[in-house]
Formats: C-alpha cells, structure tokens, sequence
C-alpha cells in the first residue's frame, strides 16, 4: 500500500527549521516530522535535507508519508468508561491503574486493547501501538481521554493540541502546602540521568509550562487544580517532585515491595512435610503432609503446602533466602523513605523544612515546639534490623 505525497512551497515570510514547517503544514506532531526526515521522507528542492536545516521563500518541499501502521493487537472486551461518542472520537474516563497503550510488561488489559474491541476500524495514525491515541494518562492518573475514531480526526485533534486550541485541566492532592494560592511553574523537564523510567526538573530538557492553583488547604495538603500549558511526559508527575511532593513514588516502591514478597512466599511456603525423621515420608500415612498443610494454612491463614521435591527442600532453604532478601529489598526502599520524610521535615529554620509531619510525642521541656521524627526513627531502625539478619540468613 502506497502513502500519500505533498508538495508545498515555502511562501513568502516564512522561515524556521524544516522539521518545524511540515510539522505545521500537515498537522504533524513535531516528533513525527522529525522520524519522516531522518527516514528520507522529505526532500528539499529534491534533495535529502537535515531536520535542521532552515526553509526559505520558493523552496519546494516534497514529503511523502507512509501508510498508517497495520494494528496488530488484540482486542479484548474491558469495561470502559465513555462518556461522549459520535462518528469521528469519542471521550473516555480512564480510570486510575488502567495503561493506557501496550508497552513492555502491559501487553494486554490497557485501554487500547478495550479499544480494540469498541471499535472495529480504529484510526491507525498514531502507530501500531497506539492506534486512535491523541495524548496520554500516566498508569495511575485517572481523568478524560479524547480518542480519534478515524484519521481525519486524529490529524484534526492532534492539530488542535499542538496549536494549543485545548484546554487541559488536572485536579491533584499534594502533600505539604503550597507557599503560594497561584504557581507558575516554568521548567524544563527531562529524564532522570539515575531512574530513567521517571521524568524530572533538569537543565537540557524541554521546556514545559503549567500554573496550578490552590483550589483548598486542607490539615496535611492542598488541593489543586493545574492548567498545563506545554504538555510533557510524566509533567504531572515531575511538577509536584519539583516541590518535594514524590510520595506517590514511594507508594510505587512499597507497592513493588510487597508484590517482590508475594512471590518469594509462593515457594517459601512449599514444605518437605513427610512424617518421618527424613521428612520423605516414607512408612507414613500418604496423606499426612497434605491434610496437616491444609489444617495449618486454615488456622493461619497462610497457603502452606507440600513440597514436590523432599530431597532438594531440606538440602537447603532456598525458599527462606529468597524471601529474606525480598524482605532486606523492601527495607532498603523503606529505609529511604523514611529518610527522606526525615529530611524533608526538618527545619525550618537550618535544614530543608518542605513538609510538616504530625506531633506523635510532646516536645522537650527547653523546645516545646520540636517534633521529633519518631515514627521515620522507628522505621529506620526496624530496617536495619531486617537487613543484618538479611546477611545472617544469607551464611
């Protein structure tokens, strides 16, 4: 299948970068100029050009764009939340959890994938992982999505977004209190040079713009409405970091914590269970292990069974090992945590004073206004413990 060619003159008064003009000329996004040059997509005055390179008055401009991507996903009959349709998009409530694209460890359940099965002809520009895909919610940011039905459409929102004839608004809770009703927020976000998977506030990114209006003080946060203004990946996470709110990234970390533990329990709780002073079972009731498993984990509630390989359980504890060091793996995220609460609380007179934590124990007598970090000091110490018995489990 063939893609479609333009020709266009650059008129008069017009200047800039190449990628600039086709991204403004057939309503591309800038990004998806810049793939079409650097395939060998756009000539300039018949010959291959740099994204960079400036047009002027009477250049022709030849850009051929492919064909749409075929859309290979399959689709699946999920709940989806729609709260507007009509022949060319349609607006849907995605809901906090859901991804909203495949994408390496979500290739199936997002929103796409219900997407899929909604709509039989679903328009292909956004890419064979995005089909009908205009602009995006992270995993855990619920909130309207505007979804092109057709190409056209796509073209059309797309152009609207980057022309910025539409209006984003989020609500948000935030930790700590703004010092201010109204922020502006003028900086430039780009990936985190430690944790590439986070986006952050750094010199050499883009430039990103968002104001954010307090909306109510609450005892331990406010609640704020944000306008973005330049929209960026991961901006609504990056914004509120800026101002030391990252605890939605430490409920990431204990989220992965406990689902690390999960799995080290599954063969924690296989038992070499026989009977005998071997534990083979040998000269037992063959169905010993099985009904004393079943009458522990219904007591406990733990999902205890036996193991299917006596010999290689009691030959060693790999199962404990495992689960110790998930454990020692959870401290360490919670250790830093509670560290940082530590700091971000202290002041705020000498030190960082970004939030107020809650007065659990009354002040000494010579500074009745101290609060003393008592539960992050409990926690610390607690993993400490977890992570030297760690390296005793270990040997």
């Amino acid at each position: 299948m063939e893609g479609t060619t333009h020709k266009l003159i650059v008129p008069e008064g017009e200047v800039g970068r190449l990628d600039a003009f086709v991204a403004a000329q057939l309503a591309l996004s800038r990004t998806r100029a810049q793939k079409l040059v650097a395939s060998g997509m756009v000539l300039l005055d018949g010959r291959a050009a740099k994204k960079s390179e400036p047009v002027s008055a009477g250049t022709v401009v030849e850009v051929r764009v492919p064909p749409a991507e075929s859309v290979e996903i399959e689709a699946e009959d999920l709940p989806l939340d729609i709260v507007y349709e009509d022949e060319a998009l349609l607006v849907v409530n995605k809901a906090a959890g859901m991804v909203v694209h495949p994408a390496p460890g979500h290739r199936s359940g997002t929103m796409v994938n219900a997407l899929m099965h909604h709509i039989r002809d679903l328009s292909g520009v956004g890419g064979r992982l995005r089909p009908g895909i205009v602009h995006r919610l992270d995993r855990h940011t619920s909130g309207l999505l505007v979804v092109a039905k057709n190409d056209d459409a796509h073209h059309g929102l797309s152009d609207a977004l980057r022309k910025h004839e539409v209006r984003r608004l989020y609500d948000a809770v935030v930790w700590g209190h703004l010092s201010e009703d109204e922020v502006t927020i003028d900086a430039a976000i780009g990936r985190d040079r430690k944790d590439r998977k986070r986006m952050a506030v750094m010199e050499g990114g883009k430039a990103a713009l968002s104001r954010a209006v307090v909306r109510e003080r609450w005892t331990r946060a406010d609640f704020l409405q944000v306008a973005l203004k330049t929209g960026r990946t991961h901006l609504m996470d990056a914004m509120p970091i800026r101002y030391g709110q990252q605890f939605r990234g430490y409920a990431g970390q204990v989220e992965s914590g406990a689902d690390r533990l999960r799995i080290a329990l599954h063969d924690l709780f296989a038992v070499p269970l026989g009977g005998t002073a071997v534990g083979t079972g040998v000269n037992a009731h063959p169905e010993f292990a099985a009904k004393v498993c079943s009458l522990i984990s219904e007591r406990h509630g733990i999902a205890l069974r036996e193991t299917g390989n006596h010999f290689q359980a009691q030959s060693s504890l790999d199962g404990v090992v495992s689960t110790s060091g998930a454990l020692r793996a959870f401290a360490s995220s919670l250790f830093k945590i509670a560290n940082d609460i530590r700091w971000m609380s202290s002041g705020p007179l000498c030190a960082i004073g970004e939030v107020r934590i809650p007065a659990v124990q009354p002040g000494s007598s010579i500074m009745p206004a101290k609060v003393n970090p008592v539960i992050c000091e409990s926690v610390l110490m607690l993993c400490g413990q977890v992570m030297a018995n760690d390296v005793a489990v270990g040997f």
